[in-house]
C-alpha cells in the first residue's frame, strides 16, 4: 500500500476527471490489473466475487476515506470526481445509499444521466492521455467547448455506448483482470465476436481516431450557458430566482415536451447534423405513436414515456436544449412564445387533455401556468363578467389576489351566490367564486387564479369550467357577474384587508397544537384531551382553515393523508366538539397571529 500511495502522487487527476477514468489511469500507470488497483485503493476486499455498488456514481463514507488516504487526495476532490457531485444540481440522488443497488438501478432509469456509460471528446482523450471528464456522463454536455465539436456517444466498432461497463445492478467495471488500455474502447467486443469470459478481450477500438463534427456558434453558446448552470449558478425564471436543480428539472420537462410534440417544420435554421438527428428521431417517434395508438389498450402516458426518455444523441440534445433554454431564459421573447404555443396546441390534439401532459412531464408551477396560458380555453368570463366586460369599464378594484381566501367567505356565499349552484358542493362552489373574484384583479387565467390561491391547478380549472357551464345553461351569468362585482366593490372599500397569502405562509408548518396548550384548551372547554396527535391535529386543521379562509383539505396537518378517511373524522369532530372548542381555538389563533416572532403580525385579524 505504501508503494501505491507513493506512486499515486505522481499521477494527479485532471480537472473534473471522472472517478473511473482516474482509477483506469492509475492501473495503467502502475501496469497492474484493474482488480489489483481497486484492492489497493480500498474499493474492494480480498473476496473472490465482490461487486461494487455505484462504481463511479457515489461512494459510502468508508470507501471515500480509504480512497482519499491511498491517493493523498482531499475528500472533496474525490467527491468531485463522482457523478454524485451533480446531486442537487442536475440530478437527484437523495435517499439513495451506495449499498442499495435496487434503488440505484431505479434512479438510473428516472434521472437524465449516464450511470453506465459516457459521451466523450476524442480530442480531449488524446490530449489528456486517456482522461475522461465527469461532465460527459450528463446529456446536458453535448459539445466540447475547447474543441468546438459534438461529443461522441458510441464506439463505431462495438456500437455500444462508450465506457458502458456492466449492465447489472452493481455497475461493476468490466475486464478487472486486465490492465486498462487507455484511449481505447474497453467495452465487450461486437456481437458475434467472441464471448464474454475470463480470457475475453475488450473491443479495443482507438477512440482518438473517431471523427468528430464541428458545432455551430449558437450550439456552443447554449453549451456555455448550461456549463454555468452545472457549476451552480442560479437562473431567473418568471421573475423568480430558481436553483440549478429546479432549472434542470424544468429544462428536462421542456425537452421531453419538445420531444413529444415538436415536428421538423417547427425548427428554424439549424446546423445540418442537428436537423438530421431531429428528423430521424421524429420518424421513429411517429412510428411508436401510431403503433401504440392502434394497440388494443392504448395509453397516453405509456406512449409519452416511450418517446420522451433521455436521449444520448448529442446533436439531438443540442437541438432540444436550445429551445428549452430559450423558453427558460427568455420567457417573453416572441420566438420562444410562438414555439411554446405551437407545442401546446399540438399536445391538446394528441392527448385531448392538456392537464395529463402537464402532470406527466412534471412541470413546476410557473411552467405549468405558462403552458396553461397557451392552452386555456377561451371562456366567456372575461368578456361577459371580467375585465373586458361592459360592467368593468371605468372600474378599478383596489384589492389583490392575496386579499381573497381560498373559499369565498361563507356568509357572503350564502347571501349572494348559493342560489346559482344548487347542485354543486358548497366547498367547490366557494372555490369557484374565490377564483372568479381573483380574475377581477387582472388578466388571470383560471389556472393562474388557482395558483394565486394555492389551490390545485388542474382541479381548479376543471371546477371553473363546470360552473361556467352551469351559469351559461341556466342563463344566470349576468346576474352572477353583478353579484361578483358587488362583492368586489365591498372588498375594495374595506380598510384593513386580511392578507390571506401571508397567513398561509405563516402557518405553512402548523400541523398540530402543542400538548400543553391543547390540554389547557380542552380543560377550559370541559373536554377530555384524548390521544395526543389525533383530536389536537384535526383541531389544528380547523384553526388553519379558520385563520386562512382556506380549504381544510389543503391544511398542512393533512399533507399526504387520504382525503376520504380524513373527511369522516373531520366532519364528526366538526359537529360534536368544535362548537365548544371554537372560542378557545380562536383565542389561541389570535395569539399565533400576534406573536412577536411572527413575520405577519402586521396582518389584520379576520
Amino acid at each position: 500500500m505504501s508503494q501505491v500511495r507513493a506512486l499515486t502522487r505522481l499521477l494527479a487527476p485532471m480537472p473534473r476527471e471522472a472517478f473511473t477514468s482516474y482509477i483506469d489511469r492509475l492501473a495503467a500507470f502502475h501496469n497492474v490489473d484493474l482488480v489489483v488497483m481497486l484492492r489497493c485503493l480500498g474499493m474492494i476486499g480480498e473476496e473472490r466475487h465482490q461487486r461494487m455498488n455505484g462504481y463511479g456514481i457515489l461512494l459510502d463514507e468508508d470507501r471515500l476515506q480509504k480512497f482519499s488516504t491511498a491517493t493523498q487526495l482531499p475528500c472533496h476532490v474525490v467527491s468531485g470526481m463522482l457523478l454524485s457531485s451533480y446531486d442537487g444540481v442536475a440530478i437527484n440522488l437523495t435517499g439513495v445509499p451506495a449499498n442499495a443497488p435496487d434503488l440505484l438501478r431505479r434512479r438510473a432509469i428516472s434521472e437524465w444521466a449516464y450511470f453506465d456509460g459516457s459521451l466523450a471528446c476524442p480530442h480531449c482523450i488524446r490530449e489528456n492521455r486517456g482522461a475522461w471528464q465527469i461532465a460527459w456522463k450528463l446529456p446536458w454536455s453535448f459539445v466540447c467547448v475547447e474543441h468546438q465539436c459534438y461529443l461522441v456517444p458510441r464506439c463505431p466498432s462495438c456500437k455500444r455506448r462508450l465506457a458502458s461497463g456492466r449492465r447489472d445492478r452493481s455497475l461493476t467495471p468490466l475486464f478487472v483482470r486486465r490492465v486498462p488500455e487507455l484511449c481505447h474502447c474497453n467495452n465487450p467486443p461486437p456481437e458475434g465476436v467472441g464471448r464474454m469470459g475470463r480470457n475475453s478481450l475488450p473491443c479495443g477500438h482507438d477512440l482518438t481516431n473517431i471523427p468528430t463534427i464541428a458545432s455551430s456558434s449558437e450550439t456552443l453558446r447554449v453549451q456555455i450557458l448550461l456549463n454555468e448552470r452545472l457549476n451552480g449558478e442560479s437562473a431567473i425564471f418568471s421573475g423568480q430566482k430558481i436553483s440549478p436543480l429546479q432549472y434542470f428539472r424544468d429544462l428536462r420537462a421542456l425537452c421531453a415536451f419538445i420531444l413529444y410534440c415538436a415536428e421538423s417544420d417547427d425548427l428554424g435554421d439549424h446546423p445540418a447534423p442537428e436537423e438530421l438527428a431531429f428528423r430521424v428521431f421524429v420518424e421513429r417517434r411517429d412510428r411508436i405513436l401510431v403503433a401504440r395508438r392502434e394497440s388494443p389498450t392504448p395509453r397516453n402516458s405509456e406512449r409519452m414515456r416511450l418517446v420522451c426518455a433521455r436521449q444520448e444523441n448529442p446533436e439531438l440534445m443540442a437541438t432540444i436544449a436550445r429551445y428549452g433554454t430559450e423558453i427558460l431564459e427568455f420567457t417573453d421573447a416572441p420566438a420562444a412564445t410562438a414555439f411554446l404555443h405551437r407545442l401546446t396546441e399540438r399536445s391538446i390534439a394528441r392527448t385531448k387533455d392538456r392537464w395529463e401532459v402537464i402532470k406527466f412531464f412534471g412541470f413546476s408551477s410557473p411552467l405549468a401556468l405558462l403552458i396553461e396560458k397557451h392552452t386555456a380555453s377561451s371562456s366567456h368570463f372575461d368578456r361577459a363578467i371580467g375585465y373586458k366586460a361592459a360592467i368593468s369599464r371605468d372600474t378599478v378594484h383596489s384589492f389583490g389576489p392575496q386579499h381573497v381566501p381560498q373559499l369565498l367567505w361563507k356568509e357572503e356565499f350564502n347571501r349572494r351566490f348559493e342560489k346559482f349552484f344548487p347542485h354543486v358542493q358548497e366547498g367547490s362552489a366557494r372555490r369557484f367564486c374565490a377564483m372568479a373574484l381573483v380574475k377581477l384583479c387582472g388578466e388571470h387565467t383560471w389556472g393562474q387564479s388557482a395558483f394565486e390561491l394555492a389551490l390545485p391547478i388542474k382541479a381548479g380549472v376543471k371546477m371553473a369550467n363546470q360552473c361556467m357551464t352551469i351559469l351559461g345553461t341556466t342563463g344566470l351569468k349576468k346576474e352572477f357577474g353583478e353579484a361578483l362585482h358587488y362583492t368586489a366593490t365591498g372588498l375594495s372599500k374595506t380598510q384593513n384587508k386580511v392578507d390571506y397569502r401571508r397567513r398561509r405562509e405563516m402557518l405553512s408548518t402548523f400541523c398540530d397544537i402543542p400538548v400543553e396548550i391543547w390540554s389547557d384548551i380542552c380543560r377550559a372547554a370541559g373536554l377530555t384531551v384524548g390521544h395526543p396527535g389525533r383530536r389536537s391535529r384535526f383541531a389544528a386543521v380547523w384553526l388553519w382553515a379558520e385563520l386562512t379562509g382556506g380549504d381544510w383539505r389543503l391544511a398542512p396537518g393533512l399533507a399526504g393523508e387520504n382525503t376520504e378517511s380524513s373527511r369522516t373524522v373531520y366532519n364528526k369532530l366538526n359537529t360534536t366538539i368544535m362548537p365548544r372548542l371554537s372560542p378557545y381555538l380562536r383565542a389561541y389563533g389570535s395569539s399565533l397571529l400576534q406573536a412577536p416572532e411572527n413575520p405577519a403580525n402586521h396582518t389584520a385579524a379576520a
